[in-house]
C-alpha cells in the first residue's frame, strides 16, 4: 500500500485541516462513523487557530518588510547628513575657527570619512554630533551652515523612531512565529492520529477504496512504482491483419533460392580471409542454354 506523505508546507497543512474539518462533519452528518464528534469539533477549532495564527505571522511579515524600507532610508539621510556636517566642521577646524576638542568631543576622525558599520553607530555618533553643536552654537553662531542643526535633529528622531519600529516589528514577528509553530505542530499531530482512526474504523476496507476516502480528509499518498510508471496498453490486433499474413508467407516460399559460396577452410579447421569473395546470385529456374540440345 502506498505509504501516506507528510506535511512538509504550511499551504499543504492549510489544504489538510480544512479538507479534514469538513469531511469529518460531512460524514457525522451522512451517519458515518468514521471519527468521534469530539475529534470534528477539534478539527473545525484548530483549522480557525491554524488560519488566524497564519494570517497573523504573515501580515507581521509584511509589516516589517515596510519598517525595513522606511528605516533604511531615514538612516541613509542620517548618514548623508552626518557626513556633510563632518566635512564642514574638518574645515572650520583647518580654517582655525573650531579647536581640536570639538572633533574629539564629537569623536570623529580628522582624516577620512565615518566608517560605522552599524545602524545604532550613526544614531550614537549623530546623537553626540547634536549635543555638542547645540553647546557650541551659542560661540561659534556660524559654525554649521548646511544642513542646519535643526535639520540633523529632524533627521535623528526620523531614524530613532523608524529603529524603535522597527525593534517592535522583529519582535511581533517572533512572536506570531511561536504561536503559528504551536499550530504547525497540532496539525502534524492531527494529521497522524486522524490517519490512524480512519484506518481503524474502516478495518476490512480493501486498499483502494481505503485511499479514497482518505483522500477526502486531505490525505496524500505516494505513488508506487507500478502506479508511477503506467503501463503501455495492450492495442488488439484487427481481424484483417491475422489474415493478410498467409499471402505473405505464400510469397516468401515461392521466392527463388539464393546461393552464397562458402569461404575457403585452412589448416586446422580456421576459415581464412584469402581468396573469400563472396558473391549472390539468382537460381535459374529454367534450364541452362543448350540443355534441351542432343
Amino acid at each position: 500500500m502506498p505509504r501516506i506523505m507528510y506535511l512538509q508546507s504550511d499551504r499543504n497543512r492549510s489544504v489538510f485541516i480544512a479538507n479534514a474539518a469538513l469531511a469529518g462533519r460531512n460524514d457525522l452528518d451522512a451517519g458515518k462513523g468514521y471519527i468521534p464528534p469530539a475529534v470534528a469539533d477539534q478539527l473545525a477549532g484548530v483549522r480557525q487557530d491554524f488560519k488566524s495564527a497564519l494570517r497573523v505571522y504573515y501580515d507581521a511579515r509584511a509589516d516589517l518588510a515596510g519598517i525595513v524600507e522606511t528605516h533604511a532610508k531615514a538612516i541613509d539621510t542620517l548618514r548623508a547628513c552626518v557626513r556633510h556636517l563632518w566635512k564642514d566642521l574638518r574645515f572650520q577646524y583647518r580654517m582655525g575657527r573650531i579647536g581640536l576638542e570639538t572633533l574629539a568631543l564629537m569623536e570623529l576622525p580628522i582624516k577620512g570619512m565615518p566608517g560605522f558599520t552599524r545602524y545604532d553607530d550613526w544614531l550614537m555618533a549623530a546623537a553626540r554630533m547634536a549635543h555638542h553643536l547645540g553647546n557650541q552654537s551659542a560661540r561659534h553662531p556660524q559654525l554649521v551652515t548646511s544642513p542646519s542643526l535643526a535639520q540633523l535633529t529632524e533627521y535623528l528622531a526620523d531614524a530613532e523612531d523608524a529603529a524603535q519600529r522597527l525593534s517592535q516589528t522583529k519582535a511581533r514577528v517572533m512572536d506570531a512565529r511561536d504561536d503559528l509553530q504551536v499550530q504547525r505542530d497540532e496539525v502534524d499531530r492531527l494529521h497522524g492520529y486522524l490517519a490512524k482512526l480512519l484506518r481503524a474504523a474502516m478495518h476490512g476496507t480493501p486498499n483502494p477504496a481505503l485511499r479514497d476516502e482518505m483522500r477526502r480528509y486531505g490525505y496524500r499518498f505516494r505513488p508506487t512504482k507500478t502506479e508511477a510508471t503506467p503501463q503501455p496498453a495492450q492495442v488488439e490486433q484487427p481481424e484483417e491483419t491475422a489474415v493478410d499474413v498467409e499471402p505473405a508467407l505464400t510469397e516468401e516460399i515461392d521466392r527463388p533460392q539464393i546461393w552464397s559460396k562458402p569461404r575457403p577452410i585452412g589448416p586446422g579447421g580456421v576459415r581464412s580471409h584469402h581468396d573469400a569473395t563472396r558473391f549472390i546470385e539468382p537460381v535459374s529456374q529454367s534450364p541452362p542454354p543448350g540443355a534441351g540440345c542432343l
